[in-house]
């Protein structure tokens, strides 16, 4: 493939990630919204693409595409954490040219742990957690929870809770529509 177009993107989300998403998703949460997080590529479908909103709305799915706040690396969670862990492992690979480098990031893929993968998804939890808090400002200094130990441990959380009082003042501090 020479370049990734929009309508590549169109084709991967409308043929992969859908179909994916609803062979795994829990049938009792259907109904629910189910939100997919671009950033601001210029090659990402616009979030009312007709196509893709025409197949994500099938089989009663809600499925809706959002964009990530302009400047806010920390909301993308492969940003936030997959791809760092990858590169840790990749740069232990001492690749010092183009040619070794890709066949060292393919490795360094296939030997992360996808259970390790839990720590990304709490801490970008928390980070939105945190944004909730100082109203949607990309200022945030990301928490720090011990999430090494508390895995060791079998206490990592899959889901950081959030207290209605919060939600219902990060909702309303939103701009009207």
């Amino acid at each position: 493939m020479q370049s990734i177009t929009r309508d590549v993107i169109r084709d991967f989300m409308i043929n992969r990630v859908l179909p994916a998403i609803r062979a795994k998703w829990p049938r009792e949460d259907v109904h629910k919204p189910i939100f997919i997080q671009q950033d601001n590529a210029p090659t990402h479908l616009k979030v009312d693409d007709p196509q893709f909103c025409e197949v994500a709305k099938q089989d009663g799915f809600g499925i809706r595409l959002i964009c990530q706040p302009a400047n806010s690396p920390d909301f993308n969670i492969l940003d936030l954490g997959f791809f760092r862990a990858i590169q840790a492992i990749q740069y232990k690979k001492g690749a010092k040219t183009l040619n070794d480098l890709i066949p060292a990031v393919e490795q360094a893929f296939l030997e992360y742990c996808p259970k390790r993968a839990n720590r990304i998804f709490v801490t970008l939890q928390t980070v939105l957690k945190e944004a909730m808090k100082i109203k949607g400002s990309n200022k945030i200094k990301i928490p720090h929870m011990q999430k090494q130990r508390l895995e060791r441990e079998d206490m990592l959380p899959l889901q950081i809770p959030c207290e209605p009082s919060l939600l219902a003042e990060a909702i309303s501090s939103l701009p009207a529509n």
